[in-house]
């Protein structure tokens, strides 16, 4: 999706979740809207300033409808869910007690290997046997990584193993994408793992942060912003976002969950740093149309 696209799909959703009367979809506010949603809002009538010059053409009417719907359909799913307080992974250990240690993996593009360790609750009894599976996302398969597959075993009183995945060497350098590796019981995904190919350097106060945010599990949208606020910098708020969309469902959902975060982050940062990770970030969605169909 190019960043026209998602520029206009976060001005339709901020203007539905700020239900400002002041607002008139010809002549834009009537009077100054809060100071830190002005510049996205006049972005409608100032040419974005964007890393690509060529991706910044003006969307054709058609288009911009498309995109104006997807905003106003993700601040409907904002409302439902109550985003503000929905739980960021949805991950829960079933019954079998099988899971990941951790629910995102962040790995160098210079790596040729990762390991992956997977836990069995202490509490659990019996011989257990699950499946796993990698799964394209922004990473493609033969390209930045070894497609895989397998069974892992837990004998009576195993509480660890580890999955090893294979990655590529990119002769392009791609970073900041990523691919996901399933568990499943009866043909039915149970536990999702992210792992981030990224040669982000951080600094100290960075990485304080982003440990932070993925230290938890289980962890709300509120919470990420209250973590995230301390330092708002392109890489924390990056690493907001993989936190935070990990394990969505969906595109949608992912788009959702994502609009919602950078409007609760904006009175702590400056609107560049946030709009530039966000379409970096959603660069590798489908087409607009597409992406609409899934709606």
């Amino acid at each position: 999706m190019k960043p026209e696209e998602i520029k206009c799909i976060l001005r339709s959703y901020l203007k539905e979740k700020e239900h400002s009367s002041a607002y008139d979809d010809i002549d834009g506010f009537s009077y100054a809207p809060p100071e830190h949603m002005s510049d996205l809002m006049y972005m409608e009538f100032q040419p974005a300033n964007l890393p690509l010059d060529e991706l910044n053409a003006p969307l054709e009417h058609e288009l911009e409808v498309i995109a104006v719907g997807i905003g106003r359909q993700l601040s409907e799913m904002s409302d439902e869910f109550e985003l503000d307080h929905a739980e960021a992974i949805n991950n829960q250990t079933p019954a079998n007690g099988i899971q990941f240690r951790e629910h995102i993996i962040r790995v160098p593009p210079n790596n040729e290997f990762i390991q992956i360790p997977v836990v069995r609750d202490g509490s659990a009894n019996g011989e257990v046997k699950v499946e796993w599976r990698t799964c394209d996302r922004s990473a493609k398969a033969g390209l930045h990584y070894v497609n895989s597959q397998g069974n892992i075993s837990f004998a009576e009183g195993e509480e660890e193993k580890t999955i090893e995945i294979k990655l590529i060497k990119d002769q392009e350098k791609k970073t900041d994408i990523c691919f996901a590796v399933e568990l499943i019981d009866d043909r039915r995904t149970f536990n999702t793992l992210m792992i981030y190919i990224d040669d982000s350097k951080l600094y100290p106060e960075e990485q304080r942060i982003i440990e932070n945010i993925f230290s938890a599990r289980h962890i709300s949208l509120s919470e990420i912003v209250s973590r995230l606020s301390d330092k708002v910098t392109h890489n924390t708020f990056k690493a907001a976002l993989q936190c935070l969309c990990s394990n969505a469902e969906t595109i949608p959902k992912e788009l959702a969950l994502a609009s919602e975060l950078l409007r609760l982050t904006l009175p702590h940062a400056r609107l560049s740093t946030l709009t530039n990770v966000f379409f970096e970030f959603f660069s590798g969605l489908p087409d607009l149309e597409e992406v609409a169909a899934l709606f």
